[in-house]
């Protein structure tokens, strides 16, 4: 739907709050997001995945939403991805509005938790991870602990398997992350509960020593 992205640059633009004498910002909002979510709800087998994830994002950001209506729209997007397996994914792959989609999704309300099963994103995640930079992974990640949605086991065969394997120049996926994605992704475990011993300390000491070298670097610029 057109109106996801009219109301997606409403809120980046802040013109979804506030009324003045001359035009009632707020009020006029309110009645967009009613229109949107009816919206989203006729014509979700039509929508693209980068028109969900703007309405996911919009409706996150206003906390509307019902448990119902976060099962069809999460089940939408997997759609999509399962979908864009085939040669016809186009210039926009689906998987690169992913985070922003799960981003709304967490916000969504009436609860921060969704009664959502996720099994079939995580092995998703798993065998495509090539596909996704890795802020975008990162967010991915929060997100779905964010709302109860990520598995403990998948995030500690991450820190073996992925975060602190070495590749053939001998550097790992920590040694390019930016200062927010280690923010992110410490967040990420935290928010999982796990700890140091249960995932090895060398893994929060990687974390540590590149926010520290990019944190030199910024010093010296």
């Amino acid at each position: 739907s057109d109106l996801a992205f009219v109301m997606l640059a409403m809120l980046r633009l802040k013109m979804h709050r506030g009324n003045t004498t001359w035009y009632k910002w707020a009020d006029n909002y309110e009645e967009l997001l009613d229109i949107l979510t009816q919206r989203v709800e006729d014509e979700l087998q039509a929508m693209s995945s980068r028109a969900l994830a703007a309405a996911s994002y919009v409706l996150g950001r206003a906390r509307r939403g019902t448990p119902e209506f976060h099962t069809v729209v999460y089940g939408r997007m997997m759609e999509i991805l399962d979908q864009s397996s085939d040669d016809s994914i186009g210039c926009d792959p689906p998987h690169d509005d992913l985070a922003q989609f799960l981003y709304g999704l967490a916000m969504m309300g009436p609860t921060r938790k969704k009664e959502i099963d996720t099994h079939w994103l995580l092995q998703w995640l798993c065998n495509n991870v090539s596909k996704l930079s890795l802020s975008d992974f990162v967010a991915i990640n929060r997100h779905l602990v964010s709302f109860w949605g990520c598995d403990r086991g998948y995030l500690l065969m991450l820190v073996e398997k992925f975060w602190c394997e070495p590749n053939d120049q001998n550097r790992t996926p920590i040694d390019s992350l930016s200062k927010t994605d280690i923010q992110e992704l410490t967040h990420t475990y935290n928010g999982m509960q796990i700890r140091d011993d249960e995932m090895g300390r060398h893994f929060m000491w990687s974390l540590g020593r590149r926010y520290q070298q990019l944190h030199t670097q910024g010093m010296g610029r």
